[in-house]
Formats: C-alpha cells, structure tokens, sequence
C-alpha cells in the first residue's frame, strides 16, 4: 500500500468489493474441477509461491530502506553513494540480497522456473 496513491488505493478497494464468495471463486479458478482438486492445487501454488514472495518482501524492505538512506543523505548534503552504502549494510539484516536470491530459495531461477511451469501446466 505504501507504493499506491488514493486512486491506486480505491481502485483495489472496488476490486475487493467485487470478488466472488468462495464457493464461486472455486468454481471460477477450476474449470469444471472439484472443488478439492482445486484447494489442492492452490496449496500446491502456494508452497511453491511462498518462499519467492517471501524473498520479493524482504527485497522490498532492503530498496526502501535504501531509498530512504539516500533521501536521507541528499537532505544532509552528504553523498548520495556513502549513505546507500551504510544503509545497505544495516538494510541486509537477512542477507538476501540480488546476488544471493536463488540459495535464499533453495533453487535456482531456472529450477523454480522449471517446476511453476511444470504446475501450470497440469
């Protein structure tokens, strides 16, 4: 939410309001399935899902906390390049980082590629 303005904001709002119950939501997503082969499926999606929005979180967490470093540095008249560099440090608290990404999911990106294509297309 904090990346969206008010519009962005009311448009998701709007969307939320129109979602299915979940007896239709179901059906949608299954195409004539049951409805326990889909919930399988979901989980299965899920499982596989986690850990890679798990990692896009603590990314997303790592850039702001960058972002503001050198918002922070700029307003101080510092160098931009010295306070991204402290704050980049302190940031990695998890170590997950662009260069440690695929061991931090324990898989490669062709490897994840690889078993959500072998998913999707089941």
């Amino acid at each position: 939410q904090k990346h969206h303005d008010m519009f962005a904001s009311m448009v998701f709002r709007a969307a939320a309001l129109r979602v299915p119950n979940r007896v239709d939501f179901l059906a949608s997503l299954g195409g004539g399935a049951p409805q326990a082969v889909v919930v399988t499926d979901l989980a299965e999606y899920v499982r596989i899902a986690r850990p890679v929005v798990n990692c896009c979180l603590e990314m997303d967490a790592e850039l702001d906390s960058l972002r503001q470093a050198e918002q922070a540095a700029l307003a101080h008249g510092r160098s931009a390049d010295k306070g991204v560099i402290a704050a980049g440090a302190s940031a990695s608290s998890s170590g997950t980082t662009l260069s440690t990404l695929p061991s931090t999911l324990g898989t490669s990106g062709l490897e994840l590629s690889k078993e959500l294509e072998t998913h999707t297309a089941d």
